[in-house]
């Protein structure tokens, strides 16, 4: 690389993450980033720029990947183009915009490198580990602005043709973090209105309005409430999805289920039961229940509680014997 090369490299290492600065591109280009995961790309020139959109939902996502490849002419030319990321842009980056000014937080060059893989962690409980086959770097307004601007320009002077025309790929994908939202839907009985409830995910009291943020794989689900009957489920959260479950409550009012032969007379407390083949709604408490089969009368006493429904059955049997 010669001299003249070195010396301007020297100084956008200076100018970086010192002071703002206003420059021009050729290009502005726009490059989104899907919440699926999917690589998006777009093949720029040496001296633009690429805008890349963050997704507008940013529940699951946790960070922004970009990989940058180049052609063997860029690294033939050591450090001759460079790559810089900015924060503060001023004005809202478009396509029709060659004109900026921005703080540069960090400048690079491809060296030897066919391929520059970068990931910006964009969340405060990111996970994103460090490794040795790709840069990490933070920006602080990332999620403020919505978007990633990142600037390529030649870092030497007497490039030929074949260097400044040369094609730079750009690919970003969203880093999803490893958990799903959890939307519980609640209905109260038919012709009532919602009352109070708790809801408890894994032993924890949860608020559910706008959904849960939760890990992936299974978890457990109760509610509870003074005036519904308790609901117990297991859900699965699958990453970067969301799971809804809905939930019917049913009244707290203890229920009687009778099983009695046809023509049998039911008593509940003195009360005589027209039809014992609907369920029949009672008050806590202790009650009587009479059964009259023929000229047979059976009596139970049973104490109902709040949210449990009571089976009463009768059964009658008939033994066969031999009379020797």
């Amino acid at each position: 690389m010669k001299l003249k090369g070195k010396m301007v490299f020297a100084f956008l290492l200076l100018t970086a993450c010192t002071f703002a600065e206003d420059f021009r591109v050729h290009k502005t280009n726009l490059l989104g980033a899907e919440t699926e995961g999917k690589n998006q790309s777009v093949s720029v020139g040496i001296n633009d720029s690429v805008i890349l959109a963050l997704p507008q939902d940013m529940t699951f996502v946790q960070g922004l990947e970009i990989t940058i490849k180049v052609p063997k002419i860029v690294t033939e030319w050591r450090d001759s183009v460079a790559w810089s990321l900015y924060e503060d842009i001023s004005p809202v980056p478009s396509e029709k915009r060659i004109d900026y000014s921005g703080k540069r937080v960090f400048v690079g060059t491809f060296a030897n490198r066919l391929s520059q893989i970068i990931k910006i962690p964009l969340s405060e409980d990111s996970d994103i580990k460090e490794d040795a086959y790709s840069q990490f770097i933070k920006i602080s307004d990332a999620q403020k602005q919505g978007f990633i601007f990142l600037r390529f320009q030649l870092a030497m002077k007497g490039a030929g043709d074949e260097l400044t025309n040369a094609k730079i790929s750009v690919s970003a994908k969203p880093i999803l973090k490893n958990k799903g939202r959890l939307v519980i839907q609640t209905e109260p009985p038919e012709g009532t209105e919602l009352k109070p409830f708790t809801t408890f995910v894994d032993g924890t009291n949860v608020n559910p309005e706008g959904g849960i943020l939760l890990d992936t794989g299974s978890h457990d689900v109760s509610i509870v409430s003074d005036f519904y009957r308790n609901e117990l489920r297991t859900v699965t959260i699958e990453k970067a999805k969301t799971e809804n479950l809905h939930i019917l409550f049913r009244d707290i009012t203890p229920m009687i289920r009778l099983f009695v032969p046809q023509g049998s007379l039911v008593f509940i407390d003195e009360t005589p039961v027209e039809n014992y083949e609907m369920l029949i709604p009672t008050v806590p408490g202790d009650h009587t229940i009479k059964i009259v089969v023929g000229n047979y009368e059976i009596v139970k006493t049973l104490k109902a509680a709040n949210g449990i429904n009571y089976n009463v059955s009768v059964s009658m049997d008939a033994v066969v014997s031999e009379e020797e």
